[in-house]
């Protein structure tokens, strides 16, 4: 989960939890990237307006060292051309925040079951 405000954050996170999901969380790109090489990453939810790199830049680089897991991109300013860069970048969805929670967990849901054929 990056996201550099922590309540968006800790809001997720609950409802990633309220599925049977576990979180860990990051403040900005740099963050992200020391998560991707340390732990087991089976999806990333990142947001568009990280602090550093954006969350398309931040699947970018993490691209030249890791395979990217599924991820989602969440969008306080969703335009057209963000959405179809993220989907082109092969982005499960784009959702605007702020973030209805039952959509999200349904999409984190079907993201997990479509790649691994199950929910943790």
């Amino acid at each position: 989960m990056a996201d550099s405000q922590e309540t968006s954050r800790r809001f997720l996170s609950g409802a990633l939890r309220d599925i049977g999901l576990v979180s860990v969380e990051a403040a900005d790109a740099r963050e992200t990237l020391d998560l991707v090489c340390s732990v087991e990453i089976h999806g990333l939810v990142l947001d568009s307006d990280l602090p550093d790199l954006g969350g398309l830049e931040t699947i970018r680089v993490i691209r030249t060292f890791h395979s990217v897991p599924p991820y989602l991109l969440l969008a306080e300013a969703l335009t057209r051309e963000l959405r179809v860069a993220a989907l082109d970048g092969r982005a499960t969805s784009v959702l605007p925040k702020p973030v209805d929670t039952g959509i999200f967990s349904d999409i984190v849901r079907t993201m997990l079951l479509r790649e691994y054929g199950r929910i943790w």
